[in-house]
């Protein structure tokens, strides 16, 4: 069980309890199951704490004499043993400490009381820590921190995993490792990172949460937990995948200088509060899961200007702690072998400045580069694996370069090698290195022809664009020289000028073949149909790079050229889900291509009008998309030819609107001439994309309307077409989250939670958490765990579906088809809880479509008639359990009247049998009500299973 489980869990019982309820432990952890131990002593301590300020009497023997086990639970005991007294004495001001020795010798010792330390040597110790201190710090700590489980340990101090009562949270908890807990000078030391740490915020710097000391005086200050990897671990997990492909491995190794290139940022900005890091390593860099790079390790930091230094070392401990009141000595070494400067290496603390953390970083760099221990000599790059030597080679440039002997030789600050490393990143010239002739024509051919490290489909595209755009000017220029020639020669001859006339007529043509070829070049490359968002590569860095330089030079080109490219930007951004850009970008598209001339019929006018048409309805604009579909499929009807793509793109798009509008059979039907369309356009290519994305398409149809075997062999069908990819494609996790839901309506439950959460892992990885699509994926997987029989599962989901529709509110809108279909499923599970506060909520979410003049409901069936009904039923359900009947009733007909489609009939019979059925009460009383209940939760069942 993870940690937000556990504490999802933890949250539901105090919520319980505090709300009356008198949770059972044993509901949510049986103490003999190991992989609840955990979540079993957080709920002992939760439940002893709250019931004593409910002022319910509890002591600890009362829980040892329930589970008789945890008399061989000392340490736990004792901990239970602080929260009673820690509770107790915050309302019992005579709480009285003979009281728990009587109850308990061997642990009452461990109370945090001032008589413990009257004589002791850390109350008299140079820090000053008063009894009164430690006593309420021990109690702060108590009631907010909870010890988990030793995170590691480091060479001053322990670090521990632990959770934050007070903000529902895990933190790290770093303490002073007890045998330098006397002393003075590691006491010191310890303080200076809290002080130096805290004094510095940034991103890339983990926050202090607070600071306090334990019952026995030794300090600790809890901090942001980040849960990640170290550099050394990604440089190392980098340098072993040697078997994936040369741009996989480009790619990543782009991501890793990013992270150093963060992590000089971090420094930079430690310089600028006159704060020297002096342990800068690989190991000291970590990576969080979500791309965030931080420095961490603070311990031998110091003010840059810092005074206390001594010259003279000594042998005698006490004296030397006295001395140095817990600083550097000159003499010693700072740092870390391999990674520290020869001024630290000596231990010239004087000398130790920013230009020291600069070497620090130059070593790191060798590393990310080499996978050596630097310094290394530059010999041994014949073995690196990564790109070939003239690539690598500045890197090898600015690292030696940082690492100089002497500090003036070095950069001068960190930003200054950051952006070295971001020169190279840019491809452009690094000043540490030294180019040869042979170097600068290799980098220029690179530069203009290949987008280093992105996804091979960026690099290509980007080329084609560039020649392109050459291609087409010089057209231009040709067509302009050409027709001053007609003009001239027409001057002596009419024959001439004709010939002329017929000879630009024909490069004119060409030249419209050309630009129709490499549009569909472009189509080819994006692989996409246009019926899903799941189409494009890997949202990259380099990738967006690449269109941002495009728009900066967009005013370059022609501007049939510029249509065009603007068609690109908004399949791109339409890809990632940015709905509102990409209307934006094909409407420029469609500006330019009328300034121009070009007839609607053309290619690429369809397309671009296609792919407005299939944004509209991605962003929930129904009735622009209906429109654009009627235009599309007039300009497709007089043309000549029926089998090109964008016959194809049309017939996908009417299908989906006919889904949409309830015309199943329609949509199916349109969906088979899609599929017939494009056998025929990709006669030599069985597994191209836009037919399995027609197939995915009706295998999702067949499974909305109950035909899961066709549905399961499709979705099959498409997965075994990308079986020996190396990454997963979309349209193979879509058909395995699909494949989840079929399992989930076969009893199936939990292996198709798992197979969906797989699935979405997978999609949050190629377009990230919050593209729209893994919103969807994640709403899906909510909704199984909303209905799971596990309280914690269940808790789970319905938290889930809270946040899903939150994102789907702000960024879709109510009546967005995606929105629309989350709240129906949150209502229904919620209804489905039988909880009454729970049971209100769906309520209040259902209300929201009965609102407004006309409600709201009934342009949510022009959108989507079978989730506008589902949520209609949703409505009178929560309506009949929240006693609201007759103003349901009251708004379905009125909202049915005006629809005329008899959408609502099945859910105002449902209200008024219910009526009927408490006219009838006084004969028919639990039992009527019972079967009633089993019915709804039938068709609540199926009102959920229509909504997926």
């Amino acid at each position: 069980m993870n940690q937000q489980a556990i504490e999802d869990l933890i949250a539901e019982f105090e919520q319980r309890l505090l709300a009356g309820d008198d949770p059972d432990i044993l509901e949510f952890a049986d103490p003999g199951d190991p992989n609840l131990a955990i979540l079993f002593d957080e709920l002992l301590h939760t439940d002893l704490e709250l019931r004593l300020r409910l002022g319910q009497g509890k002591k600890v023997e009362d829980y040892v004499n329930r589970f008789p086990e945890l008399q061989e639970r000392q340490d736990l005991l004792t901990e239970l043993l602080k929260t009673e007294y820690k509770v107790r004495s915050k309302f019992e001001p005579g709480l009285r400490l003979q009281e728990f020795a009587d109850r308990f010798p061997q642990l009452y010792q461990a109370l945090p009381t001032a008589s413990r330390f009257s004589h002791s040597t850390v109350a008299s110790s140079s820090e000053n820590y008063s009894t009164h201190d430690v006593e309420q710090s021990c109690s702060d700590f108590s009631s907010r921190f909870r010890k988990k489980q030793l995170y590691k340990q480091g060479g001053l101090g322990n670090i521990w995993l632990a959770f934050d009562r007070e903000l529902n949270r895990t933190v790290v908890i770093k303490e002073i490792k007890e045998k330098f807990n006397h002393s003075a000078a590691h006491r010191a030391r310890f303080k200076r990172e809290q002080v130096i740490t805290s004094k510095l915020d940034h991103p890339g710097i983990a926050s202090i949460y607070g600071v306090g000391h334990f019952a026995d005086g030794s300090p600790y200050f809890a901090m942001q937990f980040i849960d990640g990897s170290t550099m050394t671990d990604a440089v190392d997990r980098f340098h072993r995948r040697s078997h994936v492909s040369r741009v996989d491995r480009q790619l990543e190794f782009r991501r890793l200088l990013q992270h150093f290139i963060d992590a000089c940022n971090t420094i930079d900005y430690a310089h600028s509060q006159n704060i020297v890091h002096r342990d800068i390593k690989p190991s000291n860099i970590m990576i969080g899961q979500f791309g965030e790079t931080f420095v961490v390790d603070w311990g031998l930091a110091k003010f840059e200007n810092d005074p206390a230094v001594f010259q003279q070392p000594t042998d005698d401990k006490s004296q030397l702690e006295k001395q140095n009141n817990g600083f550097s000595i000159a003499g010693q070494s700072i740092g870390s072998p391999g990674y520290m400067s020869p001024e630290q290496r000596s231990g010239n603390v004087a000398a130790m400045n920013a230009r020291s953390d600069v070497y620090g970083l130059g070593a790191t760099l060798w590393k990310i580069a080499t996978n050596t221990h630097p310094p290394a000599p530059i010999a041994d790059v014949d073995d690196i694996k990564i790109v070939d030597l003239s690539i690598i080679q500045p890197l090898i440039s600015i690292s030696t370069k940082a690492m100089s002997a002497l500090p003036h030789d070095r950069y001068a600050s960190a930003k200054e090698l950051s952006e070295d490393v971001q020169r190279y990143l840019s491809d452009e010239s690094v000043k540490a290195h030294s180019y040869s002739t042979l170097d600068r024509l290799h980098r220029f051919t690179r530069k203009y022809n290949e987008v280093v490290s992105a996804a091979s489909i960026a690099g290509l595209f980007l080329t084609v664009i560039l020649a392109i755009a050459a291609v087409w000017i010089n057209y231009e220029r040709q067509a302009a020289v050409l027709a001053k020639e007609s003009e001239s020669v027409a001057l002596r001859t009419s024959e001439t000028a004709r010939n002329a006339e017929a000879l630009a007529r024909k490069r004119a043509e060409e030249r419209t073949q050309q630009l129709t070829h490499t549009y569909q070049l472009f189509a080819d490359l994006f692989a996409g149909s246009d019926d899903s968002n799941l189409f494009l590569p890997l949202q990259t860095t380099t990738l967006g790079d690449a269109l941002d330089k495009l728009k900066l030079q967009i005013g370059d080109y022609d501007s049939h050229i510029q249509s065009m490219l603007f068609n690109i930007f908004a399949r791109n951004n339409k890809g990632h889900g940015n709905f509102n850009l990409a209307i934006e970008q094909y409407q420029q598209s469609i500006d330019l291509l009328q300034q121009n001339n070009i007839p609607s019929n053309d290619p690429l006018h369809l397309d671009v009008l296609i792919g407005l048409a299939f944004t509209h309805l991605y962003a929930g604009n129904l009735n622009e998309s209906i429109a654009l579909k009627e235009q599309i499929i007039s300009i497709l009807s007089s043309l000549p030819f029926e089998n090109s793509l964008q016959h194809f793109k049309s017939k996908l798009l009417s299908s989906r609107l006919n889904l949409n509008q309830g015309n199943s059979n329609e949509a199916i039907s349109e969906i088979h001439e899609a599929i017939d369309l494009a056998n025929k356009i990709y006669n030599d290519t069985p597994d191209h994309n836009n037919i399995l994305w027609a197939k995915y398409r009706l295998a999702s149809i067949y499974s909305s309307t109950g035909a899961q075997d066709k549905a399961v062999s499709i979705f099959s069908e498409i997965q075994s077409a990308f079986e020996n990819k190396s990454e997963r494609h979309p349209l193979e996790i879509s058909s395995s989250v699909q494949m989840g839901l079929v399992d989930y309506g076969k009893g199936k439950v939990d292996a198709a939670i798992e197979t969906i959460e797989k699935s979405l892992n997978d999609a949050r990885e190629i377009l990230g958490n919050e593209h729209p699509d893994c919103v969807v994926i994640n709403s899906r997987l909510a909704t199984l765990l909303a209905l799971h029989t596990d309280p914690g599962k269940r808790q789970r989901g319905l938290n889930e579906l809270e946040k899903c529709r939150t994102f789907q509110m702000k960024h879709l809108g109510l009546l967005h088809p995606n929105t629309m279909v989350t709240n129906c499923m949150l209502a229904n599970a919620l209804v489905k809880s039988g909880d009454g506060e729970q049971v209100e909520r769906a309520a209040e979410i259902t209300a929201e479509f009965f609102t407004g003049d006309p409600p709201k409901i009934i342009e949510a069936t022009q959108i989507h008639e079978k989730v506008a009904t589902s949520l209609a039923s949703a409505f009178a359900f929560s309506s009949i359990k929240t006693g609201n009947v007759r103003e349901a009733l009251k708004q379905l007909n009125n909202a049915d009247h005006a629809t005329e489609l008899d959408a609502f009939k099945s859910s105002i019979n449902q209200l008024e049998q219910h009526l009927q059925s408490k006219e009838e009460q006084a004969e028919h009383n639990s039992t009527g009500n019972q079967n009633q209940q089993t019915e709804a939760d039938n068709i609540l069942d199926t009102q959920t299973s229509n909504c997926q």
